[in-house]
């Protein structure tokens, strides 16, 4: 069996877009509903269906989350992605929080403060548990002036400057290793987003809602 949801067999080949167009409504709707009211009955799925199940969950980030949450079992192979996806949300998620607490130490020693956004901001409002929500990148917050230093401290945590945007400027670590795995995986490299605002160019005006974002003194 193949271990990508999308991959055909080596005999056969994928089945017209369609029927995978159908499949991926139709197991997304499902999953999202079980997300919200969660139901004790199996979903009667094809073998097709169950595999882009898991497409779903990774494009989602909820397989961490549908692994807590079902109440039912689905088949072994359903079940096992549930629990290795969790499991690696739960790895990733340590990897995450040594990087924050090196961040702070390196903003600390700097005399940068900053503020770190999205995922560790829930995060640490006790919006979910580690092992419910996968993080992709740290985003942080710094003042405009502290740009310089605080590229100083970043690249000094093992990091190296990437693309400039106008939202952010990338950070990718040095040394990375090439994992190829479908859905979270520990080793996948973390980045760093490093913004001097939050705002979004809307088609009439940019929303700027960086003063209402406090950084420590």
């Amino acid at each position: 069996m193949s271990s990508h949801p999308l991959r055909p067999e080596p005999e056969g080949t994928l089945p017209p877009l369609g029927v995978l167009q159908a499949a991926l409504r139709k197991t997304t709707e499902l999953l999202a509903r079980e997300l919200a009211v969660p139901s004790t009955q199996s979903p009667r799925w094809t073998e097709l269906e169950w595999r882009i199940a898991e497409a779903a969950a990774v494009m989602q980030g909820t397989s961490a989350l549908l692994a807590n949450r079902l109440r039912w079992h689905g088949p072994a192979r359903w079940q096992q992605f549930l629990e290795a996806q969790k499991h690696q949300t739960q790895l990733r998620h340590s990897r995450i929080a040594d990087l924050l607490e090196r961040l702070d130490a390196g903003g600390r020693a700097a005399g940068i403060p900053f503020v770190a956004l999205k995922g560790a901001a829930l995060y640490r409002m006790g919006a979910y548990p580690r092992q419910d929500r996968p993080m992709g990148d740290v985003d942080l917050l710094i003042r405009p002036e502290d740009f310089e230093g605080a590229r100083r401290f970043i690249s000094a945590t093992g990091y190296e400057t990437g693309l400039l945007s106008d939202r952010h400027q990338l950070f990718e670590p040095v040394e990375r290793s090439v994992t190829f795995s479908f859905g979270e995986h520990v080793n996948h490299p973390i980045k760093i987003d490093l913004h001097t605002r939050i705002a979004e160019r809307l088609p009439i005006a940019t929303a700027d809602i960086t003063a209402s974002i406090r950084l420590p003194n």
